[in-house]
């Protein structure tokens, strides 16, 4: 069995927070769930504050997956893919501007990398 939960530090706000991840070191300790596999995602940060709300609950999560903020090139690189894919030829001066622009734009907190880019894309048409 696996289940998995994005933007998971959310379960650690507010009381009822407190209550979900207290039922989930219940659950992970329950020889009913062996076998199961859980798997959270989110931002960092946010996750070690979530893990961090509960004692039990940090011990438990063991293996830890890094993906790394996108650099300006890889932004560029998904941007033209879109705009391949939708038919679109862009020249050197959009990508120029393009080029600029994620240099600001991958430096401002919450930047969320390919959800972003697609933002940006679809603002573009």
């Amino acid at each position: 069995t696996n289940s998995g939960s994005d933007e998971a530090y959310e379960l650690g706000k507010g009381s009822f927070g407190e209550e979900a991840c207290t039922s989930l070191v219940a659950a992970m300790t329950d020889p009913e769930f062996v076998g199961t596999v859980i798997i959270i995602a989110g931002y960092k940060q946010q996750i070690d504050a979530m893990l961090n709300t509960n004692a039990g609950l940090k011990s438990r999560f063991t293996e830890f997956f890094d993906f790394p903020d996108w650099r300006k090139e890889d932004c560029l690189h998904w941007f033209k893919q879109r705009a391949e894919t939708a038919s679109f030829i862009m020249d050197d001066t959009a990508f120029a501007v393009l080029d600029s622009g994620f240099d600001e734009l991958i430096s401002l907190p919450g930047w969320g990398n390919a959800r972003d880019v697609d933002k940006l894309w679809k603002a573009a048409l």
